[in-house]
């Protein structure tokens, strides 16, 4: 009876450690390079002009991919082959760019498309690093060497978050990166008086989530190498974990250690069971008042306004994807600014992404765990099985933590779990190496020639067809200032009278279902109405006060826009003296539109046919592709 694969299979010349090949002089230095920078230079600080899409770790990322494409394309080695990874990446690039193809065809911001464009890049770097590791981390020295770098990263955030805690010192509030300029902002926040550390990551959960990715790796460093070191690695992520004060950082934790609970022999578990009252006692009097502050995060989650703010997005969500229910409204196109943050990166995904993003999402992590699953069964017992095991529960975490934020906002929890992906595929390649069917390397036939180009070309003609027949629109906004008018010789601005709530109470009106079906009947289209700096977006949560009102209809020409704002305009007066009069209020203090426009303003909300037609162009090329690979594989079986 043959013996099962491992990661340690007997070395052959060239190469890496593993018996298997590995990209061309492959280096696992630019994966390292990305690592430090997506760990250490927190991802508010960009190259000026790149802006979002501008960080040092997505740059890298961006050249990793390019490294893979070249070398792939110049098939200066082709016995590589492909894993699973490799399909599922490419799998989630291509939902990912469908979406986009679709999202160009609709009218949108110039807001919403440089955010799209932004977010393409970023999600093409997380690609590019999965990509790369999957090809050069290959043979179990490299595999090993880079868990080695993300765990000793991993303890150095700990080490951050732990100082932090203590001192309440915000990194990010007082770093300065020489040559990148700060996009964002990032607080220190506090939760029944405790610091919600975060270290260089950009948010507390963000912290949680990468160190809930790691620890499991961790477990396993700590058992394989057996040092003081590797083991206090361990317990220092461990212990940082509930220093979020998040829930999130508990849901990695209990993960986590029961991960290790599993995979240690059966002295160990006796012994953490042991000293499990020792840890929980230590942790009381370190910090006390923390362990309560966790508890009562669980126990009172039904009255705990995240959690409300989390099940109140559903019938916003809902009404969202019935618009646009497969390919959804354009990827990172949701901004926060305009309509809701959406702490479900599931809910995003959908929106965003539609039934076809959400799908190859779930494909992705789910394929994941899978392939990992898979690639520990294979193993021989001892390391090698359990690094894959680690890496499985590295991903199932992060699929489960999806849950409680939104992930694709926070750059270091991605690229950590793209890093983990990529690790997945090498680990894949080193036990099982992909061998190029029999007879693959022939020559394709004219017929197998002519179906590729048929495919590329038609999805080709689709996606521009698709943006073809698209027409932009037009927005009309306009003000309504709402007051008492002053009487006869009095100043309006001395003599004025509040009117606090009664903006409020208008807008109710105006955006309940039954004044909007009548609106609607009357020819207004899609209105919106918002008070102050609210936004004028469908379903948002961005909501403003004060005195005056905006109006924001739509409309396939300008006269048409324009026509809708004043129709509303003219309801939301009458609607305001009628709320009045019937209430007997005294016409001298009724409020009024004391100010008004007269013709609105008018945007054009453009289509964008060539970001449509070049993400057709990527979706054709990959189409060819994967059936060129797929005809390349059934060739080999028939021959």
């Amino acid at each position: 009876m043959s013996p099962s694969p491992t990661l340690e299979a007997p070395r052959a010349v060239g190469t890496t450690g593993g018996g298997v090949p590995a990209d061309p002089g492959a280096s696992t230095l630019p994966a390292t390079a990305y690592l430090v920078l997506l760990v250490l230079v927190p991802s508010v600080f960009v190259v000026g002009p790149l802006g979002a899409a501008g960080t040092p770790a997505g740059l890298v990322g961006l050249l990793l991919l390019v490294l893979w494409v070249f070398a792939r394309v110049t098939r200066a080695r082709p016995d590589l082959g492909t894993t699973a990874v490799h399909w599922l990446v490419l799998l989630f690039v291509s939902g990912l760019l469908a979406a986009v193809t679709s999202a160009a065809a609709r009218p949108m911001s110039a807001l919403e498309t440089n955010s799209m464009v932004r977010g393409v890049i970023v999600v093409l770097g997380w690609a590019g690093v999965a990509l790369f590791l999957a090809d050069c981390a290959r043979g179990r020295l490299r595999l090993f060497s880079v868990v080695r770098l993300l765990v000793g990263l991993g303890t150095v955030l700990a080490l951050l978050g732990l100082f932090q805690f203590a001192t309440g010192f915000d990194f990010i509030a007082q770093l300065s990166v020489p040559g990148l300029s700060r996009n964002a902002s990032a607080s220190l926040y506090e939760r029944a008086g405790f610091h919600r550390v975060n270290a260089t990551a950009i948010h507390s959960i963000e912290f949680a989530a990468v160190l809930a990715m790691i620890l499991p790796l961790a477990a396993t460093e700590a058992l394989r190498l057996r040092t003081r070191t590797a083991l206090l690695q361990a317990l220092l992520i461990a212990g940082a974990m509930p220093l979020t004060v998040a829930r999130s950082g508990i849901i990695g934790l209990a993960v986590g250690l029961l991960f290790t609970f599993v995979v240690v022999p059966r002295r160990i578990r006796w012994l953490m069971v042991a000293l499990s009252p020792v840890a929980v006692g230590g942790f009381v009097v370190a910090s006390p008042g923390l362990l309560g502050t966790l508890r009562d995060l669980f126990l009172a989650a039904g009255s705990d306004t995240s959690i409300t703010a989390r099940t109140g997005d559903y019938p916003a969500v809902e009404a969202f994807v019935s618009e646009v229910p497969w390919l959804g409204r354009g990827p990172f196109t949701f901004l926060p600014s305009i309509y809701r943050t959406l702490d479900n990166q599931y809910l995003g995904s959908v929106v965003e992404g539609g039934l076809l993003g959400l799908a190859v999402l779930l494909a992705l992590l789910g394929g994941a765990v899978l392939l990992a699953a898979r690639v520990a069964v294979l193993s021989e017992p001892g390391p090698d099985r359990l690094l894959a095991a680690a890496l499985a529960t590295g991903v199932a975490v992060a699929a489960l933590l999806f849950l409680t934020f939104d992930a694709f906002s926070f750059p270091m929890a991605m690229g950590v779990l793209f890093v983990l992906i990529g690790l997945i595929g090498a680990a894949s390649a080193t036990v099982r190496p992909p061998v190029p069917p029999a007879g693959a390397g022939r020559g394709a036939s004219l017929a197998e020639r002519a179906s590729v180009v048929v495919v590329s070309a038609s999805v080709l003609l689709a996606g521009a067809a698709h943006v073809s027949v698209a027409v932009p629109s037009y927005e009309a906004r306009g003000s309504i200032a709402l007051a008492v008018p002053p009487r006869p010789g009095q100043n309006i601005f001395y003599g004025k009278l509040e009117i606090t709530g009664v903006t409020d109470l208008v807008h109710q009106v105006m955006q309940s279902p039954r004044e909007r079906a009548r609106l609607v009947q009357l020819g207004a289209g899609d209105y919106q109405v918002a008070v102050g700096t609210g936004s004028l977006a469908p379903n948002t949560e961005v909501v403003g006060y004060g005195d005056v009102m905006w109006v924001g209809t739509s409309g396939s020409t300008v006269a048409e826009a324009q026509a809708r704002a004043a129709l509303v305009r003219d309801e939301l007066v009458a609607e305001l003296h009628a709320l009045q009069s019937e209430r007997g209020v005294d016409p001298t203090y009724e409020v009024a539109a004391v100010e008004s426009f007269t013709t609105a303003e008018v945007v054009e909300l453009p289509v964008r046919r060539s970001i449509g037609l070049a993400t057709a162009a990527v979706l054709a090329g990959l189409a060819a592709l994967t059936l060129s690979a797929v005809l390349r594989r059934l060739r080999g079986r028939l021959s």
